[in-house]
């Protein structure tokens, strides 16, 4: 082989490489996406409201003016 088609030779390799690794890379995170999800899911989401049960009572009528 020629000096240039050693090169060739050896950049085709390192973009096989490249790609391999981005590859596993995807991969990795497709997994750590999916253990995130995952979690997320096992978390109870809680959520408190403050309830008010004190009993009121309302009139309709007027008043007519300060009461003594």
């Amino acid at each position: 082989m020629t000096t240039a088609e050693n090169a060739i030779a050896a950049l085709q390799s390192a973009a096989d490489a490249y790609h391999n690794k981005i590859e596993e890379i995807n991969e990795r995170m497709v997994s750590a996406e999916a253990n995130y999800q995952s979690k997320l899911l096992a978390l109870e989401v809680r959520k408190y409201a403050a309830r008010d049960t004190t009993s009121r009572s309302y009139s309709t009528a007027w008043s007519d003016g300060l009461m003594v």
